[in-house]
């Protein structure tokens, strides 16, 4: 049988501010894809709206937890679950920096294509 030892277990992982952060995260996809999926409406424009703020609300506890994580992960570790972590790190910020540009787009006034 597999047992872990309690000393490295992180109890970081277990605080509210990774519960708010993986809740965030959670919404954001939803509601990303329920944008890109339904028609576009009355619905879709104020959930474009609601989306974008809560990304902008989720920036900070999701980079806390990114950077905690980052910070206490074993550096030996290779191979599938090292490629797997940089490989969501990577699609985590490209979703940042899209959904920032998107932002900072509709706040000065520019046209989004």
């Amino acid at each position: 049988m597999n047992q872990v030892n309690q000393d490295t277990i992180h109890p970081d992982f277990r605080t509210l501010l990774t519960w708010v952060a993986s809740g965030l995260l959670l919404y954001l996809l939803v509601s990303g894809a329920l944008i890109f999926w339904l028609p576009f409406g009355v619905y879709t424009q104020y959930s474009v709206i609601v989306h974008s703020v809560a990304g902008v609300v989720a920036l900070l506890p999701i980079a806390v937890i990114v950077v905690m994580h980052w910070r206490r992960r074993e550096s030996h570790i290779d191979g599938k679950p090292a490629v797997l972590a940089k490989t969501s790190v990577l699609i985590l910020g490209i979703s940042i920096a899209s959904g920032l540009a998107i932002v900072l787009q509709s706040v000065f006034g520019r046209k989004v294509d």
